[in-house]
């Protein structure tokens, strides 16, 4: 066990001993909980008697304390000092971008239990900065580890920027299903369901922009083409689809992300697709055939594949911006005397959809983020 001494004001007249546990078994094989770190936080009994907790604490249990003998257990050490650092603005003195996801997780239980405000002022500034910093720092990763352990503290601090960010990022750059990251044994601690469904029915409007955009033309030319090159046209555009790893889209889509699949629409080669046609043309005059005549008939000429694609990927690029917590609000609009199904079909008749948002986005986001709906147990809907 590791003891030691964090200096959060130099003007201290308390100490607050913490006693940090962790799971272990013993040897019938029964969980047992032993304390694993202490630290002795040296306070100023005035700032933590600003909380509710505190104040309380001190005039009740801790009302004869000499300053010494105040003791909290089963606490994260590095939470509480985020904490207590946070009560007496100090937080300055840490540095962020050496806190470890974990301790945001049990940061938000720290200020739960001792009802501390975390959600505006100092606590809520100083995990900005910890975003900002930890994006400088952490080296990219396939499963997008800290965007995933990132989703509920966001959630939980209400920031909308972050929480927007990172759920873009998720639903473009994650392959495969999404899903969020408790690195804490806290597990009471996760979004509530329906925002991970959501994230991921964003994630699959994303796949069928995408194959509508790619295919609804090679659909339209299948219904109404009568050119004898239609197959040679039809065979090499989805033969460059699958040279580029686009197609088929939906074995791609289980193993790349919707930004792998956008990067490589990008390489795209029009001129691989069209180049049978050149060849026919040259047949044609050859023949002594109206080019012309050939040229009016033939929906493959017609079609400007490469405008096709590019145009699809510039779409669904520029598609789902993330999700938004302020549209997510279903408890905002309760307490302010407002229906959410009422809020529904209002906000969907409107053509600016991040009315009083804290974030910019389009339509839909605003589905996707809409909560409302399923929120309400008992009803119909």
């Amino acid at each position: 066990m590791t003891r030691q001494t964090i200096t959060i004001c130099p003007n201290w007249d308390t100490q607050v001993t913490v006693h940090e546990y962790e799971s272990s078994r013993d040897q019938s094989n029964k969980p047992v909980r032993t304390v694993s770190e202490t630290a002795v936080f040296q306070v100023e009994r005035e700032r933590l008697s600003t909380t509710e907790y505190f104040a309380t604490m001190f005039r009740g249990p801790w009302r004869e304390s000499d300053g010494q003998g105040i003791t909290l257990d089963d606490d994260n050490i590095k939470a509480m000092e985020i904490l207590f650092r946070g009560v007496h603005h100090t937080l300055n003195t840490t540095t962020s971008d050496v806190v470890p996801v974990a301790a945001i997780w049990h940061l938000i239980g720290a200020s739960d239990k001792y009802q501390v405000e975390f959600q505006n002022g100092p606590l809520k500034d100083w995990l900005v900065s910890f975003y900002k910093a930890k994006l400088l720092s952490t080296k990219y990763t396939a499963d997008y580890m800290l965007e995933r352990t990132l989703l509920y503290p966001f959630y939980a601090f209400d920031y909308a920027e972050g929480f927007q960010k990172i759920t873009q990022t998720l639903a473009y750059g994650n392959r495969g299903h999404i899903s969020e990251s408790n690195p804490t044994d806290r597990f009471v601690l996760h979004l509530p369901p329906r925002v991970m469904q959501q994230l991921n029915a964003a994630r699959g409007r994303l796949r069928n922009v995408l194959h509508n955009g790619l295919f609804e033309h090679a659909a339209n030319m299948l219904r109404r083409a009568s050119c004898h090159c239609k197959e040679k046209t039809f065979f090499e555009y989805f033969k460059e689809l699958e040279s580029i790893k686009v197609w088929p889209l939906e074995n791609t889509m289980k193993h790349r992300s919707i930004d792998d699949i956008i990067g490589n629409l990008r390489r795209f080669n029009a001129a691989k697709v069209t180049a049978h046609l050149n060849k026919e043309e040259s047949k044609v005059a050859d023949n002594g055939d109206s080019l012309d005549t050939c040229v009016s008939m033939c929906m493959c000429r017609a079609v400007d594949w490469k405008t096709i694609v590019s145009s699809t990927a510039d779409t669904v690029d520029g598609y789902f911006h993330g999700l938004c917590l302020d549209c997510m609000s279903v408890t905002k609009a309760l307490q302010e005397g407002r229906d959410p199904g009422h809020e529904y079909w209002l906000s969907g008749s409107r053509m600016k959809w991040d009315c009083n948002c804290r974030i910019r986005h389009g339509e839909p986001t605003w589905y996707f983020s809409f909560m409302g709906r399923r929120d309400k147990r008992g009803t119909i809907a």
